[in-house]
């Protein structure tokens, strides 16, 4: 029972991406966080770094995208290679993995469980089953909008096996480059919907550019990528601090671009169309440096902090949205310095809370049954 209680258990067979999986859900909540305040946007590059940082957090949610392209194709290539995979089993894996602590979710919001947090949707059938069939990202999250990529990621798990299956039909080399025009190709989408928008609003941008599966699948592609890189052998093999190097420097390239503006705030929709798959491309080159050397691991992203925040990571997602409205009724209690740091205070002490509660209640015990099924 003890070991029930234990939140950061053992690290994964690659710890590092443990840290890039904390990396990205701390993004997203900075992202969040900072919305309400409306601060003061500068054209200017670099004029406020750690603002426009915490402002284009958004893109945590594609290395999110990234890491899940590596780690199921990853493992269905080496499942096919022992010749294990079954459909049922990788179905059951999937679900267990994510579908529990996801509909619990659900109840919470449209409940209005969480104080002064109001759903946005009638309960209806039709609300009820947009969520449940994972069609949020076509058709809007307006009771959680960061639901939006669970749809997406609900997709790509149902063709992924397919995907790869065809893919091993092909040439090593062809079929990497089937890979590469795969995620340019999302991109192609995004430009070619951009250019029929009349308005720029954000709103508008978002659904009909950004959220929807076919449109956003660049990341995930760039993931696969590097799994089928890394599977194949097809990687070059680290030589000395070779992929430390590639590590940090695409580390340093990726804070570069999100300090220098805040892309989505100044509206440079057409350079945000291609900011997603370039800083996706860096994410990318993180999770091959990760997974061909080991000594990424032994640092800071594998260490326990980064693994107790990738663990709660998905709880985290799930929820924090829910916990902004307190955070701010809170901070309106007070003025100035001390209404910013109650806010943070709420804000990140609920979601946190609340996290390790529903991971505890609901997400361990259906993991603990996903472990038992053979991989």
């Amino acid at each position: 029972m003890k070991g029930y209680f234990d939140i950061i258990g053992s690290p994964g067979r690659i710890p590092a991406l443990d840290g890039l999986r904390a990396i990205a859900v701390l993004l997203v909540l900075l992202r969040h966080g900072v919305l309400p305040f409306n601060y003061v946007i500068d054209e200017f590059f670099f004029a406020n770094p750690f603002v426009n940082l915490a402002l284009n957090g958004w893109l945590g949610v594609d290395l999110f995208f990234v890491l899940s392209g590596f780690l199921i194709s990853y493992h269905l290539l080496e499942q096919k290679r022992r010749n294990v995979f079954t459909i049922k089993r990788y179905a059951l894996k999937r679900i267990l993995r994510t579908v529990p602590l996801y509909y619990a979710v659900l109840v919470i919001a449209f409940a209005e469980i969480v104080p002064y947090a109001h759903a946005n949707e009638v309960l209806s059938w039709s609300a009820i089953s947009k969520y449940l069939l994972f069609l949020q990202d076509y058709l809007g999250a307006s009771i959680l909008v960061p639901l939006w990529s669970l749809a997406v990621e609900e997709k790509f798990y149902l063709i992924a096996p397919g995907l790869l299956f065809l893919l091993t039909l092909l040439p090593r080399g062809i079929a990497s480059i089937t890979i590469i025009l795969l995620a340019l190709g999302s991109v192609f989408t995004r430009y070619a919907v951009l250019e029929t928008l009349e308005y720029g609003s954000y709103s508008e941008f978002f659904w009909a550019v950004r959220s929807p599966f076919h449109q956003c699948l660049d990341g995930i592609f760039l993931g696969m990528l590097v799994a089928w890189v890394v599977h194949k052998g097809q990687g070059v093999k680290p030589e000395g601090e070779r992929a430390k190097y590639v590590f940090y420097c695409s580390l340093l390239a990726a804070l570069v671009t999100l300090m220098a503006v805040p892309y989505v705030e100044l509206r440079w929709w057409s350079v945000t169309v291609s900011l997603v798959f370039m800083t996706s491309g860096l994410f990318a080159l993180m999770v091959w440096a990760a997974a061909v050397d080991e000594r990424l691991s032994e640092g800071l992203l594998g260490g326990r902090f980064f693994r107790l925040i990738a663990r709660l990571s998905y709880a985290l997602y799930l929820t924090h949205y829910l916990f902004l409205p307190l955070a701010l009724k809170c901070a309106q209690l007070t003025t100035g310095s001390v209404a910013l740091f109650l806010f943070w205070l709420v804000y990140l002490g609920t979601a946190f809370l609340a996290a390790v509660l529903l991971h505890l209640i609901v997400e361990k015990p259906f993991l603990l049954l996903k472990a038992k099924i053979p991989s």
